[in-house]
């Protein structure tokens, strides 16, 4: 996928707007929600605490888990791809009641569209632009195998899956 800002030269995309992989049930499964892309050092915020900044000086407050300290700024250029296969398990009860196994293979990345030189106004500086993405895009692959059983609902699915990650970037 591709989104392009509106408006002239220097214009960005808005952060709500652009593309987002990671997460449980996303794209690229193995990864922190929104994790798989371009990110930038939280800013520190004014904490008012007896622990500390209490002088109004900023200190930075961690939230936890992977990731932490770290802010998804998302991608306006986006490719993914998915491979599974499904199997059925070899209990009766479990395969009359929609429960099967799988194997799967996941890879995405995102990446920011350079428009700092404004937006590409013709056909020549637009495929200029989305080829300097295709090339950020495939030097910062995220890469994923698993295996995990899934049970098919009405409403969807439940799965549980082992994930391994052989390729990330720094601060996924």
């Amino acid at each position: 996928g591709v989104l392009l800002p509106l408006g002239g030269p220097g214009e960005t995309t808005y952060i709500v707007d652009r593309f987002y992989l990671g997460g449980a049930g996303g794209p690229v499964r193995g990864f922190i929600n929104k994790g798989c892309g371009p990110s930038d050092a939280r800013r520190a915020r004014v904490d008012a605490s007896p622990e500390g900044g209490a002088d109004g000086t900023p200190v930075s407050v961690p939230t936890g888990g992977a990731g932490a300290g770290r802010d998804s700024l998302g991608g306006d250029v986006m490719a993914m791809a998915s491979a599974s296969v499904a199997f059925p398990l070899p209990n009766k009860v479990l395969h009359e009641a929609g429960v099967y196994g799988h194997v799967f293979a996941d890879v995405g990345a995102t990446v920011p569209l350079d428009t700092s030189a404004g937006m590409p106004s013709s056909t020549g500086e637009f495929t200029r632009a989305l080829a300097g993405a295709g090339r950020s895009l495939a030097s910062q692959p995220r890469v994923c195998v698993g295996a995990g059983i899934a049970w098919g609902m009405r409403l969807g699915r439940i799965e549980l899956n082992y994930v391994h990650v052989p390729a990330s970037q720094p601060f996924d």
